[in-house]
């Protein structure tokens, strides 16, 4: 995982925020031969009681406060992932087991010289931890068939779902393929922030210290620990503590969809505001130019006659509106309201489709496949650590009841349902772009209709002269009333219309909403027709896929447009 680039100085969460911590070391943390005479049992336990010690200090070490919460992320071979997943589910750490082939092949592989990787007892020990409810997931990240590249490419799984990386390694060890030692590669590759632990035994007594490379985050990046995003700022959700007193995944989640879709329509209504008040004054502005220039100022002698002073005041008039219009342009361009709009309605609904796939109990990685702005990915990894915990994959029981209530809440309720918001979106962005059209056209037509009146009056008002001659008047000639001001201001109108459509998107939107709507009722169709659970959740996670993408579309098409 990637933080998202601080412009500013970095803020700590206010809500909870998982940091998780990839973890790598030897398999064998002693050399038997130069500590043959203490008991293995013993230095493993002190090991054990070392490396808890350095988990409570990394939270000071990494400048993380009361609202990040660790998530450990390892492999679980033999030697130090086996102590790091003890000292995981002591100090009540979730962790994330990722393999490099299926448990059962796994515990049973057999490394280069013939040995079995896992003794019976190793192996027993691994099967009982892998039991315990600090394991949230256990997942195959390498369907390779040789035995290095599988180690290499779970280490690359272990660099990239990180965000700092721990390694405990033995004094002199050597590096292997898909090792320790790759794995801190990688992570200078990305720059991941590195803390490597020596494993060291002096009179008796086991230490574990820093050894290079040992990178800091300040070094690695110039990003701070993960943090929330600005447009959930003033949230406040309860600090998550043990992992047993974590709240349920839809508390965090229900939380922030709330507080977003609250701002979102906050600033869409400020949106709309805004557009129509740029629109408005600059439309305005134009039909009193149109005014002034047709009243000109009159003068006896050097006194300005009072009928004049009308014209004084709507010059102050059309001032004041374009400053009103360009003013508001420039709050809407530079205070990011698009940008805050845009932002706040797509954590909204990302929340709403999370909420959707925890019911499911899916997959719910299909998120991180999608372009969500890196901002948001400390709060999604976050929501994914609380599905894992709270929602856990499905057992198989009362799945059609599941499917009812997701196509029923989901796709065909009429209130909250995306079909019938789709359809009814669909038919307002076309009713709008109708009227745009209409309005379009009609004020053109009746701009040229107004310049064919000027066009006929002056020709009558010249006689017999010929129309070649009719056009080539002086301007004093033509009749200067309300047709002229009108075949002026018509044109005006008509471009407005354009831009408010524009502005809208009503194109896009018309297009879009009724694609959509299509796409679900053929899902609805297909939802009816799942013969599994298996079925049903695949149909969920590419509903919900489909769902996210339309608002990602939308939010990359609008996060920086403006009107005007």
């Amino acid at each position: 995982m990637s933080n998202h680039a601080h412009s500013h100085a970095y803020v700590p969460p206010t809500i909870p925020i998982v940091v998780q911590v990839g973890f790598a070391g030897s398999r064998n943390l002693f050399n038997a031969s130069q500590h043959h005479d203490l008991d293995p049992a013993d230095l493993e336990a002190q090991a054990f009681e070392r490396l808890l010690e350095r988990l409570v200090e990394l939270r000071v070490k990494l400048g993380l406060c009361d609202q990040h919460v660790l998530c450990g992320i390892s492999q679980i071979a033999v030697g130090a992932d086996t102590l790091f997943t003890r000292a995981c589910e002591k100090l009540g750490i979730a962790q994330r087991v990722l393999l490099p082939q299926n448990r059962d092949d796994f515990l049973s592989a057999v490394g280069p010289d013939g040995v079995r990787d896992f003794s019976p007892a190793e192996e027993t020990a691994a099967r009982e931890l892998l039991r315990s409810p600090h394991i949230i997931e256990e997942r195959v990240v390498s369907h390779a068939r040789d035995r290095d590249t599988r180690f290499e490419e779970a280490n690359s799984a272990i660099v990239h779902e990180s965000d700092v990386i721990l390694c405990l390694v033995r004094d002199g060890a050597r590096g292997k393929p898909g090792g320790t030692e790759d794995l801190i590669v990688r992570a200078e590759i990305v720059r991941k922030p590195v803390v490597t632990l020596g494993v060291s035994i002096n009179a008796g007594k086991v230490t574990l210290d820093e050894l290079p490379p040992t990178i800091p985050w300040t070094e690695a990046t110039d990003e701070g620990p993960p943090t929330m995003p600005a447009e959930l700022a003033g949230l406040q959700i309860g600090i998550l503590g043990d992992i047993g007193k974590w709240p349920p995944a839809e508390t965090y989640i229900g939380a922030i969809k709330n507080h977003a879709s609250e701002r979102s329509k906050k600033h869409g209504i400020g949106f709309r505001n805004f557009a129509n008040v740029i629109i408005g004054c600059h439309v305005a502005a134009t039909l009193l130019a149109i005014i002034v220039g047709k009243l000109p100022l009159t003068f006896h002698g050097d006194e300005l006659l009072p009928g004049s002073t009308l014209i004084l005041a709507l010059l102050v008039g059309e001032i004041m509106l374009l400053i009103t219009g360009a003013g508001h342009h420039y709050a809407l361009h530079h205070g990011g309201r698009v940008g805050k709009l845009v932002s706040n309605r797509l954590i909204a609904e990302i929340m709403r489709s999370l909420t959707r796939i925890g019911t499911a109990r899916g997959d719910f990685k299909y998120v991180f496949l999608l372009p969500v702005p890196q901002k948001f990915e400390p709060v999604l990894r976050t929501c994914d650590i609380l599905l894992l915990r709270n929602a856990p994959y499905a057992d198989g029981k009362a799945w059609a009841a599941r499917r009812d209530n997701y196509v029923r809440e989901r796709l065909t309720d009429p209130i909250s349902g995306q079909i019938s918001y789709y359809g009814s979106r669909a038919l307002k962005a076309e009713r709008h772009l109708f009227f745009a059209t209409f309005a379009f056209w009609f004020f053109t037509i009746l701009a040229v209709l107004m310049a064919t009146a000027e066009l006929y009056l002056g020709i009558r008002e010249v006689g017999n002269r010929d129309l070649a001659a009719a056009i080539s008047l002086p301007q004093s000639l033509i009749p200067s009333g309300v047709l002229n001001a009108l075949a002026a201001f018509f044109p005006v109108v008509a471009v407005g219309a354009l831009s408010w459509a524009a502005a809208s998107d009503l194109h896009g939107r018309a297009q879009t909403f009724a694609e959509m709507q299509k796409f679900l009722e053929d899902q609805l169709r297909r939802f009816s027709a799942a013969a599994s659970e298996r079925e049903f959740v695949e149909l969920v996670r590419e509903t919900e896929t489909r769902l996210l993408s339309e608002n990602l579309n939308w939010y990359w098409r609008r996060a920086f447009a403006t009107v005007g």
